[in-house]
């Protein structure tokens, strides 16, 4: 169903300032993520001490395959869910996500265990074992458990909730590292960072629960149908871009050893810092764009203020990189300051994919960025194996720039043309009434949107909570970023 009716301008709206609201919102999550990436930050410091190198590689092949299998595992269905559940479709309910998502964890947990020990064989960072097979498995179950509980959370619009509940799981682990033993084991060091991201996903579902919303799993095959139909796309997206920030790591540690991966993941860790920003105003952009409240000039400002921003912090961050690796990890972390100033270089490039990628879902084009993911997953793919065994980290951190210009480059071109067109603001018919339409919006109305069916409003809470309406970009699905550490 469709109003004609816009909402008033004002300040709610944004419409005086359209930008002003989504660096607001975006400086609020960013700040929170911000602090999970020093408990992040702090995490590879104390296991860079507590672990020797090969052991510190290990770690880091480890959560690189555990990141990458719970998007893969989860089959997007956290995209679909939080694109019913915002356009409060009801044939598709929490419940129905939940189950979807315990059901999916045996295989996907099956899959990264098996993905991981192949890595961890050929890197040859770790003995294998019965008590490491358990940990990386109890690791891989509870990562895919809290990413998708974290964004059912985002999805109901709960962020300032869900950004304290990733930094507080970042402290947690850091304390928990600190209170441990000074040598721990590489088993110990798994098992304390999945029973953190456990307690995240159980104290997510209470969170739901409070909300009024039924947490109860349930198995309704035909919304599980339209979450893997609509999350599969989304997978070129997450899975895609994904693979071009973490295949270099990888592809490192198989070249070049577990050591050579442990010096790199100190370089990419102090690069992504500077994703923490246009990550978050990315998921604003998103909400913005959904619900039509999104315009190519805000689009535009907010992404030009980014890049002046990042750009004066990499700058800072390239000269201060040999004091700093020296200071934070010690001396013999001093080769990643070369690879360290390349990928702030590329961080860059990339920062205009993470708005406008997410401008292209929140418009329901999720194949558009789909495809901007596999085809930086793909020049990944070609370039990584040529200059990994070539130039070492030094070629991973250059593969990187490629793939990111081309990256931010497809997205920008599949946003011409769009967010000129007038939008169409969901919102309840009165009791009683027939829809309605006046003339001339019926006629322009097949071009904003080619299907209109429509729909029984649903008996759950909006996504903003039952009775408490928040400013625009109050409920935007929060970025996973600082989820452990690098």
């Amino acid at each position: 169903m469709v109003d004609p009716a816009p909402p008033r301008p004002g300040r709610r709206a944004g419409a005086a300032h359209p930008y002003r609201g989504i660096g607001r919102v975006g400086a609020v999550v960013t700040g929170w993520l911000a602090l999970s990436a020093v408990a992040s930050l702090g995490q590879a410091v104390i296991t860079a001490r507590m672990l020797p190198l090969s052991g510190r590689g290990a770690l880091v092949v480890l959560l690189t395959v555990s990141a990458l299998g719970s998007l893969v595992g989860g089959l997007g269905t956290n995209v679909a869910f939080r694109h019913y559940f915002g356009r409060g479709d009801p044939r598709v309910s929490l419940g129905d996500y939940l189950g979807l998502s315990l059901a999916a964890t045996p295989p996907a947990t099956v899959l990264i265990t098996a993905a991981s020990l192949q890595v961890i064989h050929l890197s040859g960072g770790a003995r294998t074992d019965t008590g490491l097979t358990l940990a990386i498995a109890v690791l891989a179950a509870a990562n895919l458990l809290a990413v998708q509980v974290l964004d059912a959370l985002n999805a109901a619009g709960s962020i300032v909730l869900a950004a304290g509940l990733v930094a507080a799981t970042g402290l947690a682990q850091l304390g928990l590292l600190l209170a441990g033993p000074h040598q721990p084991s590489l088993q110990h060091i798994l098992m304390i960072l999945a029973l953190c991201w456990a307690a995240q996903a159980v104290t997510g579902v209470a969170a739901l629960a409070r909300l009024g919303l039924s947490v109860r799993p349930r198995a309704d095959p035909w919304a599980w149908r339209l979450l893997v139909v609509k999350g599969v796309p989304a997978l070129g997206l997450n899975v895609g871009a994904t693979m071009a920030f973490r295949f270099d790591r990888l592809l490192v540690a198989a070249f070049g050893g577990a050591g050579a991966a442990a010096v790199y993941s100190i370089a990419a860790a102090s690069g992504e810092a500077l994703r923490l920003l246009p990550g978050s105003v990315g998921q604003v952009v998103f909400h913005r764009a959904a619900r039509g409240v999104l315009s190519r000039a805000a689009l535009r400002t907010v992404t030009r203020g980014l890049l002046a921003i990042l750009l004066v912090a990499a700058g800072a961050l390239a000269v201060v990189a040999p004091w700093l690796v020296r200071t934070l990890f010690g001396s013999g972390y001093a080769a990643a300051v070369t690879p360290m100033r390349l990928l702030l270089l590329a961080e860059l490039l990339l920062a205009p994919f993470l708005v406008e990628c997410r401008a292209l879902t929140g418009l329901g084009r999720t194949r558009a960025a789909g495809g901007a993911g596999l085809l930086g997953l793909a020049v990944s793919l070609a370039t990584y194996p040529v200059l990994v065994p070539w130039r070492g980290a030094v070629g991973a951190a250059i593969g990187s720039m490629l793939a990111y210009a081309v990256m931010t480059a497809l997205a920008r071109r599949a946003l011409r043309g769009e967010l000129d067109a007038p939008p169409a603001f969901p919102g309840p018919l009165p009791a009683g009434r027939p829809a309605a339409l006046p003339t001339a919006l019926a006629t322009a109305l097949p071009a904003v949107l080619p299907t209109v069916r429509p729909t029984a409003r649903p008996t759950a809470p909006s996504p903003s909570g039952p009775g408490q309406p928040r400013e625009p970009g109050g409920d935007e699905p929060l970025t996973v970023l600082g989820k452990g550490m690098p």
